[in-house]
């Protein structure tokens, strides 16, 4: 938990009490039973005392988890406190409409464990001090990682269990993360929600079942995996999955390469060389001159965006320019609608005339959308092609432009998860020890008291009180310069590789023929047409391995269970 609101933590908190009913409900489980709730402990790790959000705090006061007051102290012999321990069992629950729910509603009793971190250390150290602090105390089998604002389904944490139950060789499992729809699926009117769950889904429906039949999944989601604890330990010389995680929280120029700081790239990808290609082979499809030129403006200001992006990836936040991303992003779509309508002409000016290359253009085609409908309907949930497919093809050029170029533009901030905050705050006074080795700290002794906090609480949630404005915390962290020195000149230097390699491959084949030259056109074979041919046919086989994969994973499910 960072600093998500209230909404957000009481969707992900009561998601996991409704998983916790789901499994002392169950009647013929070994496992599993009326009590199963003394088996689960839920463990909320709040990244940093100033960055949580008051109304969270609130809830917890009223769920009886929090009690704020002066038993809480910044220093201890002036030692600086890293966190905050609370815990207690629960026996009722806030829903996101911040309703109480009582066992009547099928609530059972929840065991809580609230660490609030003293200072924000970011998500690495959060999953360290569950990994390294508590999970060696509780002793876990199967420790599922969630991100408040993630709601699971009813049964969802039962079915990830019960993944490690069936196959004693897997270390490690996913839910599907579902984009939230919304009442009546009514947020999927706004065009980035559409296309986030265009990709979630194909993504669940090709690419995690490929991998699963495999053996491997190469990324395991934060916001809902799993992991079998015992395959997590390192061994005796402290080497091993959880010594390789954390490593990235300690890295340092001095010490690492970029590389290994920076475990993966973005990939490049063909966008302007298509939008060329295509947009000009409509001049031979529609006899009018005006459209040479047209295609000479809309070609110079496709690059424009491009330099744009570039210009403003370099140094800026992307919350600095909201603005301007929003209009890069609109432009691309519209040049992304042109663009779709070319390559319509040319299919159909191309199955008119016939020919290997207008084989393959189909081919290509059938095989990359064929595959999202048929595997889609296989996987009984074709919704999002009905729903999402346009807003996701329109927003494919931002992601692939303007996040790739980003990426590349930032390879020097490995701060994901990492980075932190190293003023210490002392606001919550500290403690000293006396000549028996004891410490005073005043606590609660008067039952009013408590209630009063109660009260308190339940009229700042009730209310949804105006919090006040935060004030500027100024951090004193900074990196050595040496080390920042590195990494600047790394990131210079693959992102010029970057550049001009895509520059050299712009040149080799837009200049070994007239990008004009159309799939209907087969009387020479111009290197133009020989890379889109390439192109086209990697893309469709790409398409069916990944469908094959998926296809095989359903059928061994079939017979697996």
């Amino acid at each position: 938990m960072f600093n998500e609101d209230e909404i957000l933590f009481c969707r992900t908190l009561y998601g996991v009490m409704r998983n916790i009913s789901h499994l002392c409900s169950r009647k013929n489980s070994r496992t599993w039973g009326q009590d199963a709730w003394k088996k689960v402990v839920v463990c909320i790790v709040a990244d940093g005392r100033r960055k949580v959000h008051p109304r969270v705090l609130d809830v917890l006061t009223l769920l009886g988890v929090y009690q704020p007051g002066d038993h809480m102290k910044s220093a201890l012999n002036h030692t600086p406190v890293t966190a905050h321990l609370f815990e207690y069992t629960t026996t009722f629950g806030i829903d996101h409409n911040l309703h109480f729910k009582y066992p009547d509603k099928g609530v059972v009793p929840t065991q809580i464990l609230f660490c609030m971190k003293e200072r924000n250390q970011k998500k690495i150290n959060s999953h360290r001090w569950f990994f390294n602090a508590f999970a060696p105390l509780l002793q876990p089998n199967v420790c599922v990682l969630l991100d408040v604002g993630t709601r699971p389904g009813p049964k969802s944490i039962y079915h990830l269990w019960k993944t490690f139950d069936l196959n004693s060789n897997v270390a490690g499992a996913c839910g599907e993360i579902a984009a939230y729809k919304g009442k009546h699926w009514l947020s999927l009117l706004n065009p980035l929600v559409a296309s986030q769950n265009f990709e979630y889904k194909i993504t669940n429906i090709l690419d995690k079942p490929m991998e699963s039949l495999f053996g491997y999944i190469s990324v395991l989601p934060g916001a809902f995996s799993a992991y079998r604890y015992i395959a997590l330990q390192n061994n005796e010389r402290g080497v091993g999955p959880l010594a390789s995680y954390f490593k990235g929280e300690v890295l340092h120029g001095r010490d690492t390469d970029i590389f290994t700081s920076n475990m993966y790239l973005a990939e490049d990808g063909n966008f302007y060389l298509f939008f060329v290609i295509l947009t000009s082979s409509l001049e031979n499809e529609i006899d009018l001159k005006i459209i040479k030129y047209i295609n000479a403006g809309i070609q110079y200001l496709m690059a424009g965006l491009v330099i744009t992006a570039f210009l403003l990836s370099m140094g800026n936040k992307p919350k600095a320019s909201k603005g301007k991303y929003k209009i890069l992003t609109v432009i691309f779509a519209v040049l992304m609608c042109y663009m779709i309508f070319c390559a319509v002409m040319a299919t159909i000016k191309a199955s008119s005339q016939g020919g290997g290359a207008y084989s393959i253009m189909i081919f290509s085609l059938i095989a990359t959308y064929g595959v999202y409908f048929s595997s889609s309907i296989l996987s009984f949930d074709p919704w999002h092609m009905f729903t999402s497919f346009i807003p996701y093809m329109l927003l494919s050029p931002m992601y692939i432009n303007i996040l790739n170029v980003y990426a590349f533009c930032n390879l020097d901030d490995i701060s994901w998860g990492t980075k932190q905050d190293t003023a210490v705050e002392m606001d919550l006074g500290a403690v000293i020890q006396n000549s028996n080795s004891q410490v005073e700290v005043e606590v609660l002794a008067d039952g009013a008291d408590a209630n009063d906090m109660y009260e308190e609480s339940l009229v700042n949630l009730r209310d949804r009180k105006p919090l006040p404005k935060p004030t500027n915390h100024v951090s004193n962290a900074e990196r050595e310069q040496a080390a920042k020195d590195y990494y600047a000149s790394v990131r210079t230097n693959v992102l010029l590789v970057w550049v001009l390699s895509n520059g050299i491959l712009l040149a080799a084949i837009l200049g070994g023929g007239d990008p004009t030259t159309t799939f209907s056109e087969n009387n020479t074979l111009t290197r133009t047409k020989a890379y889109m041919t390439f192109i086209l046919a990697f893309v469709a086989i790409t398409s069916i391995v990944r469908f094959t994969g998926s296809t095989m994973y359903l059928i061994a499910r079939v017979f697996t269970g």
